[in-house]
């Protein structure tokens, strides 16, 4: 059991520090054309925008202002680490703003004038298309200064922990640096196909973390002195049957919206659980349920609502775009691997030999 809470604490410390990352480094890069008008996109426009985007991103010091978007007052910055797959049918940097702009309306309801967007292409082996990811925020969090500094600290984390380190001696050490850096989540996050400008995920902040090291060992703590060790009844949640069926069919309303070119063919119950918010001095349960729908082409989403405020908070359907892979999983003493095609039973078998040291 204590192997699996350690998991817990390391996933969640290096989710935050892929996303403070993510966001760039040295080399990321800020490019545009100014005031650019992205209401009537054309294909030629695209074409000739992704190939100056490839240009501009192969000079590392070239560094220009970023790219003011006249249809919805939202600055854009281009925080891409790397070019490969970059083509002539890739989205331009405006155009795909534009679609995450209205993805966040259709989904939210929110208006994101004067805000800022950082953009990142991703193409990445283990998935099967290649996407603009979308960070969109009320206040400038990237500086050049900020986004090579997280870069710095991500890496510093990572090789102490590969050296051996105890995940939590290192987040309770690396604590202050990270929130010195003053790295802000951002309010809305968002995938799309790169080429086709299909809607592949969303979710929104529902929370800002000012001191998520320091917590995520306290939680570790409270769940400890109040659930003992059934960690399964400490994120269970029951949901009443018509409260289920009603956000069932809210499901499918926003699964309908997230396809946005094809037709819901069901929606099932998935799951019930929550999150904890830290808050004056203590932790809050914050449940949520989640719903599998699935379209007319047998494409699956997962829609996640918010349980108190029946608000939808993220829909994601990236699980059908996975390429197969060897997978390695952490047990809390040793790294295996397990191949693809093996039977389970390697997996059980080596979780076992963890748990008897």
């Amino acid at each position: 059991m204590k192997q699996s809470k350690i998991l817990l604490i390391s996933m969640a410390v290096l989710a935050m520090l892929i996303m403070g990352g993510c966001s760039g480094g040295n080399s990321a890069q800020e490019l545009t054309n100014n005031e650019t008008d992205i209401s009537q996109p054309s294909p030629t426009e695209n074409a000739d925008n992704s190939d100056n985007a490839v240009q501009d991103n192969a000079v590392q010091d070239n560094l220009q202002p970023p790219a003011a978007l006249n249809a919805h007052n939202v600055t854009i910055f281009n925080t891409s680490l790397e070019n490969t797959g970059i083509s002539p049918m890739t989205l331009s940097l405006e155009d795909a703003a534009q679609i995450g702009i209205q993805y966040i309306m259709d989904i939210f309801g929110e208006n994101v004038d004067g805000m800022y967007m950082d953009l990142e292409f991703s193409n990445w082996d283990h998935i099967a298309r290649t996407l603009w990811h979308g960070a969109v925020s009320e206040n400038n969090r990237n500086t050049l200064e900020n986004r090579a500094r997280n870069n710095e600290l991500s890496d510093i984390f990572m090789a102490r922990y590969e050296a051996g380190e105890d995940p939590e001696d290192i987040m309770a050490d690396m604590s202050d640096m990270f929130l010195n850096n003053s790295y802000v989540p951002a309010q809305f996050y968002f995938f799309i196909d790169a080429n086709t400008g299909e809607r592949i995920d969303i979710w929104r902040s529902t929370q800002v973390h000012n001191h998520a090291m320091d917590e995520s060992i306290a939680l570790h703590d409270y769940i400890e002195q109040e659930w003992g060790d059934d960690w399964e009844a400490a994120f269970a949640v029951d949901v009443d049957p018509q409260e289920k069926e009603m956000l069932r069919h809210m499901a499918m309303e926003y699964a309908q919206r997230h396809f946005n070119n094809s037709v819901i063919a069901r929606v099932d119950f998935e799951s019930a659980s929550t999150s904890f918010i830290y808050a004056g001095g203590r932790f809050n349960r914050d449940p949520f349920v989640t719903f599998l729908a699935t379209n007319d082409a047998g494409r699956e989403a997962r829609v996640a609502i918010h349980l108190r405020s029946h608000t939808v908070t993220s829909i994601t359907s990236m699980g059908n775009d996975f390429i197969p892979m060897d997978i390695e999983a952490f047990d809390g003493e040793r790294v295996y691997r397990r191949e693809e095609g093996n039977d389970d039973q390697d997996e059980r078998e080596a979780q076992e030999e963890g748990d008897e040291r």
